[in-house]
């Protein structure tokens, strides 16, 4: 079995980028040929064009068991050398490799310092230029100025590496006890007395318990802060250095991209369209509301709009006149002119067009899928925090309605408070067990629309909306 998985492993190795190099204890007697196993181990290097590079016994016993295995093509080794006198029954191997840290290509991005902001300087400025304006355009224009008044964009290189966040903690001890260990280490060299051996393994674990108690404490953190399950498995996947940056093809020429996707998206969803029927006006499943209908929406107030803002997620798109943090900090000078944008939404019945704007990016659906195939791709719109108050405040209206005459249908399970996935797949075991308890047989009907929301029929909508 050994043998079946280690060709396999050198087999997709060679596939990956970067140079090959395997080393360990292979637990066979390599100086052996008459040994069956020892053979079968060297014609596996023979046939993946492997050099071994140990020549000496490693062992105390008299054996070659630790390997030092790379591509003869690779260049990756210039030495080995054996190291003895270790407490170990195996000998060290010391290996020098022709490598070198790679550098990290300069980065340049934009960025507004926003901590040197006076904030007492900057709220008196809001004051003199908001006012109670329903125009998204003024709204956003005056912002942008005062922004780029007190923190201009700026532009920087930088070849920085990414710190690592559970390492701030302890960089200084971290740092004394890498000195002490280094002293402990050429001493022990030095004199190889056990005394000095002893001291050396001591230092050697506190650094080691050190690194694992900061790593302990930063996870542990971590998790602990996680309020959703959402953000339970971003957490997760970010500790485990999960990177879900979605490529682009390369296929398609880079200024050509933005085309090439909103015409492919748009083509998608005309040709779903294309292939429904007709609606027939005269037929219609749903029954006849008989209670107030829903003809206007009611003014909110400054302390409504103020709480679903608080519930939102401070978010920041590209397409904000400033970043959502600030917008927090300034709510009692903004609070009255976004009440006013949205109660003039409401009123009128009218989106503004600023509002409708959106960063639209493509996200691959799944890392294991071709990126230079658009069909694997979705369309993902990132809108303005002024536009998703607005969505949140409409929403909360449409629902109050829906509730109060028992409108909604109670085997939905999705956009409702209490009645999300987990609930749905509790409502289908709890009918599958009962069903099998009964002796009786249970059929499951899935289905998955391509595009659910964007190809729903708008005058269908209207007209079930109406009655």
């Amino acid at each position: 079995m050994f043998f079946d998985q280690f060709s396999d492993f050198l087999e997709h190795s060679d596939s990956l980028p970067g140079k090959t190099l395997l080393m360990g204890d292979f637990n066979f007697h390599f100086e052996n040929l008459e040994n069956n196993n020892s053979r079968k181990l060297h014609d596996i290097i023979d046939i993946f064009n492997l050099t071994q590079s140990v020549t000496e016994l490693t062992h105390n016993q008299g054996h070659l068991l630790d390997l030092v295995l790379s591509k003869q093509s690779d260049n990756i080794l210039l030495s080995t050398k054996l190291h003895h006198g270790l407490t170990s029954d195996h000998t060290a191997i010391l290996c020098k490799l022709d490598v070198s840290v790679p550098l990290q290509e300069p980065e340049t991005f934009q960025y507004r310092c926003l901590k040197k902001i006076d904030t007492n300087t900057f709220k008196q400025d809001l004051s003199d230029v908001i006012s109670r304006s329903s125009s998204v355009s003024d709204y956003n224009n005056h912002l942008r100025s005062v922004l780029d008044k007190h923190a201009p964009l700026c532009r920087r290189t930088s070849r920085t590496r990414k710190p690592t966040p559970w390492f701030s903690s302890i960089a200084e001890q971290f740092c004394e006890l890498k000195r002490e260990r280094r002293k402990a280490e050429r001493r022990w060299l030095k004199s190889k007395l056990t005394v000095h051996k002893q001291i050396y393994d001591s230092i050697k674990q506190k650094v080691t318990d050190l690194v694992d108690k900061a790593k302990r404490t930063y996870f542990s953190a971590k998790i602990q802060s996680s309020t959703t399950c959402k953000q339970l498995f971003q957490n997760f996947n970010s500790m485990l250095g999960k990177n879900f940056s979605s490529p682009l093809p390369s296929a398609f020429d880079s200024d050509d991209l933005p085309t090439v996707f909103s015409e492919y998206f748009t083509e998608k969803i005309r040709t779903i369209r294309n292939n429904f029927p007709p609606p027939n006006p005269t037929v219609s499943s749903v029954a006849s509301f008989t209670g107030d209908p829903l003809q206007t929406f009611d003014p909110v107030t400054d302390d409504f709009v103020l709480k679903i803002i608080k519930s939102t997620p401070a978010k920041s798109c590209e397409l904000d006149p400033i970043p959502t943090t600030l917008l927090y900090d300034n709510l009692d000078i903004l609070l009255p002119t976004i009440t006013n944008i949205i109660n003039t939404s409401l009123t009128t019945g009218i989106v503004p067009r600023g509002l409708k704007t959106a960063i639209v990016k493509p996200l691959l659906k799944k890392p294991s899928l071709d990126k230079n195939l658009l069909k694997n791709y979705r369309p993902i719109s990132n809108l303005p925090f002024l536009s998703k108050i607005l969505e949140k405040v409409v929403l909360h209206k449409l629902l109050s309605h829906l509730q109060a005459n028992n409108l909604c249908n109670p085997y939905q399970s999705a956009y409702r408070a209490g009645h999300s996935t987990e609930t749905a797949l509790l409502r289908v075991i709890n009918d599958i067990l009962s069903a099998l308890d009964n002796d009786n047989i249970s059929v499951l009907l899935l289905l998955d629309l391509s595009a659910a929301f964007d190809t729903i029929d708008h005058q269908i909508l209207l007209s079930r909306l109406y009655s």
